[in-house]
Parts: C-alpha cells; sequence; structure tokens
C-alpha cells in the first residue's frame, strides 16, 4: 500500500519479534514453515535467528528442534490482554483487593495495640517517677532515722542498722 511510510529497519525488526510473539501465544509448537510462511523468510536459518534474538530479549523462551523444524515454546511474554481473560484477571484484582484490605486491617489492629501499650507504659512510667519523688521528697524531709521509725527497716542493710542501734539513730 502506498498510504503507509516506509518501515524502518528496527521498525521491521520489531515487528517481526511482536509476531513471533503472537504466534508463540497462540501454539506451544511452532513449525519452522508456518513461521516462514508467517514473516516471508526464504530459509530456516532465519527462524532460527530470530528465535535466538526473541529469547535474548526475553520475548519468549524456547528451544530449536533442528531435527523436527519446529520451536517449542516454552514461555511467552504477554503482548496484549484477551477479552476472555479480562473476567479471570478482574476476578484475581479483586481478590487481591480484599487481601490487602485484610491486611490494612490487621496492620491498623497492630497499630492500635502498639498505640495502647505505649500509652500504657507512658501512664506507667508518669506514676513510677511521681512515687519516687515522693518517696524523695519523704526522705529528703523525714532523713533516714524517721524511716526507720515507720518500720522500713526490711529495706536499709543489716551494716546500716547496727549502726543506727549501736549510736542511737543519731
Amino acid at each position: 500500500d502506498n498510504t503507509l511510510p516506509q518501515l524502518t529497519e528496527p521498525q521491521l525488526d520489531k515487528l517481526k519479534h511482536l509476531t513471533l510473539v503472537s504466534l508463540a501465544s497462540e501454539s506451544k509448537m511452532l513449525a519452522y514453515d508456518d513461521v516462514k510462511k508467517e514473516l516471508g523468510f526464504n530459509n530456516d536459518q532465519q527462524v532460527e535467528n530470530l528465535v535466538i534474538e526473541s529469547t535474548y530479549k526475553k520475548l519468549i523462551a524456547a528451544k530449536l528442534d533442528q531435527k523436527r523444524r519446529v520451536v517449542e515454546i516454552n514461555h511467552v511474554i504477554g503482548r496484549d490482554v484477551r477479552r476472555e481473560d479480562l473476567e479471570d484477571i478482574y476476578s484475581k484484582l479483586e481478590l487481591w483487593a480484599e487481601t490487602c484490605d485484610e491486611a490494612l486491617g490487621d496492620i491498623s489492629t497492630e497499630i492500635d495495640i502498639a498505640n495502647n501499650n505505649a500509652s500504657a507504659k507512658k501512664t506507667l512510667d508518669f506514676e513510677f517517677t511521681k512515687a519516687q519523688q515522693a518517696i524523695h521528697t519523704e526522705y529528703s524531709t523525714e532523713g533516714i532515722s524517721g524511716s526507720l521509725a515507720r518500720n522500713d527497716s526490711q529495706f536499709i542493710s543489716n551494716e546500716y542498722q547496727r549502726e543506727e542501734q549501736r549510736t542511737g539513730g543519731s
């Protein structure tokens, strides 16, 4: 057709690779003759070179069987999404979204637990500090001998208690 622009060599190569990908998507076993006919190749060497290039570009994973003159396709990249695949893709995406929602819910629960634990720890730390300050204030105003009078002697070392008894608490 004279209305279409002339394709450059890289554009032609890309079209050949994409054509091979399309053929490989339709069948896991490609006859050399079918590939040659589809791409307008003259010999088997052109088929083999295209398969090798496509393998290096990771467009396909394939084996060449020169004896049987076939290309065995193990894997092919997706080129286009087929209409019949849309429902399956949608179902998988829906399931994935539900799984993500569940994971987010679990993460939110864990964050709430961690925040509650942090808040409880902060409250306990505050109460502990308050109690420490109260004890410190009490001891600094009464002195150690005042605390012994309240029968807190179990917290004082034996040596200190003997010293208190020997000196009479002064």
